[in-house]
């Protein structure tokens, strides 16, 4: 527990004092729409991700997520929203309602990009963490994919890609889908798609992203990272399980509200 402490404290001092060290000058400017998903209640979040992003000139569509604790699962299930079957089916179990929402706000988003006929546009949840270069880096990755290209990822672990350029690889699906939702860009193309395949909700966010894959979203990522998961909040989607885990959660929350408010 003192070992945990000690991160977590540290992790935070670091990151409320350095920033992110995104390097926006002098490299190029994110023209396209950026949508950042944030919970009205959750305003440290909110602070640290605009902070990050005026590091890099860019003001974003602020996306009020779905909060599962307002959900109503009975009319969820009856309007078609959500199959708890369906999740069983697809992903071997049902989902919270925290995790529906947050997949429901990744679908609000895209119907929000076909509606507003965005050609691209860059989808962040309020828990990245820009890199070293991101805008340098985000804007060469975009240069190089091809035409009819639909998500590009920028902080995935799945190794079951091929190059498909000097900064960018494709991902094949065998074995393994790109899984992620903290980051990516998407095409209006790409948006239709997951439009169309989302509903029922039946898998968590970073699966229902990864899922666009089989959906035929082509779907590519950056070769080295250039976004991270700020893991120094707390998760707003998982309940913390046993003591420990909620006098975690409990200290996170109480040094984030002192050093980010």
């Amino acid at each position: 527990m003192f070992d945990f402490l000690d991160r977590t404290i540290g992790n935070l001092i670091k990151t409320a004092h350095t920033g992110n060290g995104a390097d926006g000058g002098g490299t190029g400017q994110v023209t396209f729409p950026i949508y950042l998903i944030n919970l009205p209640r959750s305003e440290e979040r909110r602070r640290f991700a605009l902070g990050q992003l005026a590091q890099i000139g860019s003001v974003p569509v602020m996306v009020d997520a779905v909060d599962g604790r307002q959900l109503n699962l009975d009319r969820l299930i009856e309007e078609g929203i959500y199959s708890p079957d369906k999740a069983n089916e697809a992903f071997s179990r049902q989902l919270s309602m925290g995790e529906i929402g947050c997949s429901l706000s990744h679908y609000n988003i895209y119907r929000k990009i076909v509606e507003r006929k965005d050609p691209v546009a860059l989808i962040l949840e309020d828990d990245m963490l820009f890199r070293p270069g991101f805008t340098k880096k985000l804007l060469a990755a975009y240069r190089q994919l091809p035409e009819g290209w639909g998500i590009l990822h920028l902080n995935c672990p799945c190794t079951r890609y091929e190059r498909a350029g000097e900064s960018i690889v494709k991902y094949d699906g065998v074995g393994s889908l790109p899984l992620g939702s903290s980051a990516y860009l998407i095409s209006r193309r790409g948006a239709e798609l997951m439009l169309e395949n989302s509903l029922p909700i039946r898998y968590p966010a970073d699966s229902l992203v990864g899922r666009g894959l089989r959906w035929g979203v082509d779907t590519y990522g950056v070769l080295s990272p250039i976004t991270s998961i700020n893991n120094i909040f707390p998760s707003q989607i998982q309940t913390p399980i046993g003591i420990s885990g909620r006098i975690k959660v409990g200290v996170k929350q109480a040094l984030v509200r002192v050093l980010f408010r």
